[in-house]
């Protein structure tokens, strides 16, 4: 079967077949041989816009790649348009990444807790928001990745999809998982 190339923005992705961010395995090491065995991209583990704003060692750590990683996306979260935008200025500047990906996706406690991750699919005008503030302030293509719903019963993607395209985000990536089944059971298929 023969895949034609993707395009996301001005970034034209040979293989469309991409390595997902995955906190504690997608390192620069993991990249690096993904790319290898043929991957067309690749995504940073997920790192805070508070960590990145604060110039903490532990979270820019995360951003540290390697050219054979190309084309690579910087994948981050967070809840505050203007933090968002200011940590994408800081990654923009690296000159390191090809895109943003902004995480409206994430189940884990510690994220959802800060209102971040999937937490924002409750208000979709935020991520619009941040997806504008992120736009604003890098010439990257901005994406997102989000989850089909929150739960069964609170299946909002139709919504969310609509305000990441008004935002202007170049790509909308979707977890075919509900946020309440984290990262366990099968996909849904048929809700995607």
């Amino acid at each position: 079967m023969a895949f034609r190339p993707l395009q996301i923005g001005p970034l034209t992705i040979p293989f469309p077949v991409m390595l997902a961010p995955m906190a504690g395995y997608t390192d620069t090491a993991f990249r690096s041989l993904c790319m290898q065995y043929g991957a067309g991209m690749t995504y940073t583990e997920v790192a805070t816009s508070e960590g990145i704003v604060r110039g903490a060692k532990r979270t820019l750590h995360i951003f540290e790649v390697q050219p054979v990683e190309r084309p690579i996306a910087a994948h981050i979260y967070g809840s505050d348009p203007e933090r968002m935008g200011a940590a994408a200025r800081i990654i923009a500047d690296m000159n390191r990444f090809d895109l943003i990906d902004i995480n409206a996706g994430c189940p884990v406690r510690k994220i959802v807790h800060k209102g971040a991750g999937a937490a924002l699919m409750r208000d979709p005008q935020l991520i619009a928001d941040i997806v504008r503030a992120v736009r604003a302030a890098v010439s990257l293509p901005v994406t997102v990745k989000t989850r089909i719903g929150l739960a069964p019963d609170r299946m909002n993607i139709s919504e969310v999809a609509q305000a990441v395209e008004e935002a202007g985000a170049a790509a909308l990536t979707i977890h075919a998982r509900f946020a309440s089944r984290q990262h366990g059971g099968p996909a849904d298929w048929e809700a995607l």
